[in-house]
């Protein structure tokens, strides 16, 4: 245990199980991690097994966990590609070899930057993800000559922690006694602000949001918020809490 987090009291907002690692990492490092998860991921049935297309995109580690096994059941596999690091080494560690992810970055745009999905004409490509979300893969490599299907292997529903749990994460955030909140996307940061109700705004901005995201940091300065976020150079734990333990401590905010 290294003690750079020691004082500091950070909430977790991932869905499971990923939370349960970002909370081991700052315990790790001498934080007090408090657990909130404000989406719960249901796995769901996509498609057959995709046996008939050139490459398949896994959007996310969650993509992974649900999709793999139900998309590609033997050998041979189409080519795999990863949007982020921790999305490619997420299919590694299940077995799978040669996986494409960006050079540098974890976004849809970093991976369209790759050269093999440059010359894509004729061919197929199946993105898996979840309920929704972004359209940009799917309208670049169409526009590049792709035909694209999706595999939505799993979907986002708000959680529902018991109006205690509730109640006390408002009084902490109220006490300015949560330094951090972890916020992974804008979906998070929606069901975030949905769950504590009315005095979201103003409870949110007595502590720091810690992100990843870019498009997290547009949305929360358009909420008025964007005066106390710090943005990771990338979504992995480490990276996070480097970002936090390098971060000044914050001046009172009440």
């Amino acid at each position: 245990m290294s003690g750079r987090l020691k004082g500091q009291r950070i909430l977790v907002t991932r869905p499971r199980p990923f939370n349960e690692e970002a909370c081991e990492r700052i315990r790790d490092e001498g934080g007090d991690a408090i657990a909130l998860p404000t989406l719960v991921i249901e796995a769901q049935t996509a498609r057959a097994p995709a046996t008939d297309y050139d490459w398949v995109i896994f959007v996310s580690r969650n993509a992974v966990l649900h999709g793999l096994a139900q998309l590609l059941q033997a050998p041979p596999f189409p080519r795999l590609a990863g949007v982020g690091a921790a999305t490619a080494t997420e299919l590694e560690q299940h077995g799978m070899e040669g996986v494409l992810r960006p050079t540098s970055g974890f976004t849809s745009e970093a991976l369209l930057e790759c050269a093999e999905l440059n010359d894509v004409a004729g061919k197929r490509i199946l993105i898996v993800r979840g309920n929704g979300g972004r359209e940009l893969l799917a309208t670049t490599l169409g526009e590049r000559g792709a035909q694209i299907d999706y595999a939505e292997v799993y979907r986002r529903v708000r959680a529902r922690p018991s109006a205690a749990r509730l109640a006390e994460m408002r009084r902490l955030l109220a006490a300015a006694t949560i330094d951090f909140v972890m916020v992974g996307s804008v979906e998070i940061l929606d069901a975030l602000i949905a769950l504590l109700g009315p005095p979201a705004k103003a409870l949110l901005t007595r502590t720091r949001l810690v992100t990843a995201s870019e498009r997290v940091v547009k949305k929360a300065e358009s909420l008025g918020l964007g005066r106390r976020i710090l943005l990771a150079s990338g979504p992995q734990d480490a990276l996070l809490v480097d970002t936090i333990a390098n971060e000044p401590a914050a001046e009172d905010t009440t």
